[in-house]
């Protein structure tokens, strides 16, 4: 897919319109119930891994929004070579992250579906007349990592963002998340995500 063919920022918020309290909402109950499954969990909270956070909090928001976003007007929830994705109007489809830093980068995570994604070019249906902008909406924690510090929404091309990512409000609800007015500020200082060696990665786990 070119860019010259993918939406705009504010196209992509004018399509997001209609659904980004629902989708904002997942978030929320997602991080509601970690917190009770976290606490009612056998043990020290202390001992669940960050990736375990990750992992399990994706769990949560993927199942939210089964619930909430399957059999609404021109949306499709799928699952598609591993990754759970949302559709909608034909015209973009997300999947659902988790932010390392302020600049709005997702984990270093790297399998063909996800690089596929991330550069625009994720096969999802043969025959397609169109191609579907790709964007991911994610969570950043704040520093403590205590809370959901913001939800946003980001068009990546070949791991660089397309256009400044769209933070939404805090103020969840049906109707009650709204797309914040201007481009978020990415944080230039924020720390690139690190690619770990596979065998260093067996190193530090043992």
């Amino acid at each position: 897919m070119t860019k010259s063919s993918l939406m705009t920022r504010e196209q992509a918020e004018l399509a997001l319109a209609d659904h980004v309290g629902v989708l904002n909402k997942c978030f929320e109950l997602a991080w509601k119930r970690w917190c009770e499954w976290l606490h009612d969990l056998p043990g020290s909270p202390a001992d669940v891994t960050a990736n375990a956070r990750a992992q399990t909090l994706h769990g949560f928001i993927v199942a939210e929004v089964r619930r909430s976003m399957s059999g609404r007007e021109g949306v499709q929830v799928f699952h598609k070579n591993g990754l759970w994705l949302v559709r909608i109007q034909d015209r973009l489809v997300i999947r659902f992250k988790k932010f390392r830093n302020g600049a709005y980068k997702t984990s270093s995570n790297v399998n063909q579906q996800s690089i596929a994604f991330d550069s625009q070019q994720l096969s999802l249906e043969a025959g397609l007349l169109t191609q579907m902008t790709h964007l991911v909406m994610g969570y950043l924690l704040d520093e403590v990592e205590t809370s959901m510090k913001t939800v946003a929404v980001t068009c990546v091309v070949d791991g660089k963002h397309y256009w400044a990512p769209i933070e939404l409000s805090t103020t969840t609800g049906d109707q009650g998340a709204t797309i914040l007015g201007g481009p978020a500020k990415v944080d230039p200082t924020a720390a690139k995500p690190r690619v770990r060696s596979k065998g260093r990665k067996r190193k530090l786990e043992e």
